[in-house]
C-alpha cells in the first residue's frame, strides 16, 4: 500500500547558497573585529601614554568658554573616547592674512596704511579666538602611528571631537609619548 502524501518530512538539506551566506557573515564580523578592534588584536599590543594637541581656530568667545579641563573627550564621528583634556588650554585671539586693498570698514573707506595692493597683512578678528587643547589618552603604539581605542592619531589629522559642554574640529599639531615609549 502506499504512504500517505500529506505526511511531510522535516529534512532540510545544506545547498550552496548557505555555504555562500555563513562565508559572507564571516568575512563581515572578520572586518568589523579589523576595522573597530584590530590595532588591538592584531597589532603590537604595546600601549603608551600620549599627549597630543588639537588646535581648533576661528571659533566664538563665549563658545571656547565652555571648554572644561578634566572632561572625557570623544570622537564626534563615531563616538570613541580618545582622551582625557589637560589643564593647560591655551587660548589666543584668531588672526588671519588679507590683502591690504581687503582692508576696508563697513563704510568703504581704507583701514590703516593702504600701502601697496597685494600686500598681505595679519588681522585678528575680534570676539574669535584659537584654542590648543591639550588631550590626555592611552594608545596602542603601532609602526604607523598611535591608536586610541582603534582610532588613529597623528599630527596632521583632522579630528571632531565632543565634551560634555563643547563640540568642534581642528588639526593635531602634536603628538608626544609621555610614559611607555619615545616620541614619533
Amino acid at each position: 500500500m502506499k504512504k500517505a502524501n500529506n505526511q511531510k518530512t522535516s529534512r532540510r538539506k545544506f545547498n550552496i547558497a548557505d555555504v555562500i551566506v555563513i562565508v559572507l557573515v564571516v568575512a563581515c564580523v572578520g572586518a568589523a573585529v579589523w576595522i573597530f578592534g584590530g590595532s588591538g588584536i592584531f597589532g603590537s599590543g604595546e600601549t603608551v601614554t600620549i599627549e597630543y594637541e588639537l588646535r581648533i581656530v576661528d571659533i566664538r568667545n563665549d563658545i571656547a568658554s565652555h571648554i572644561v579641563p578634566g572632561v572625557e573627550v570623544t570622537e564626534a564621528t563615531r563616538h570613541y573616547h580618545i582622551g582625557t583634556l589637560g589643564d593647560n588650554i591655551s587660548v589666543t585671539p584668531y588672526t588671519y592674512e588679507v590683502y591690504l586693498d581687503e582692508l576696508y570698514d563697513e563704510n568703504g573707506n581704507p583701514v590703516g596704511d593702504v600701502g601697496i595692493d597685494g600686500e598681505r597683512v595679519e588681522v585678528e578678528k575680534p570676539g574669535y579666538v584659537t584654542v590648543i587643547l591639550p588631550i590626555t589618552a592611552q594608545a596602542a603604539k603601532e609602526d604607523d602611528g598611535y591608536y586610541v581605542n582603534g582610532y588613529k592619531i597623528s599630527v596632521g589629522s583632522l579630528v571632531y571631537i565632543r565634551t560634555p559642554d563643547f563640540a568642534g574640529a581642528g588639526y593635531v599639531i602634536s603628538v608626544n609619548v609621555t610614559e611607555g615609549g619615545a616620541s614619533k
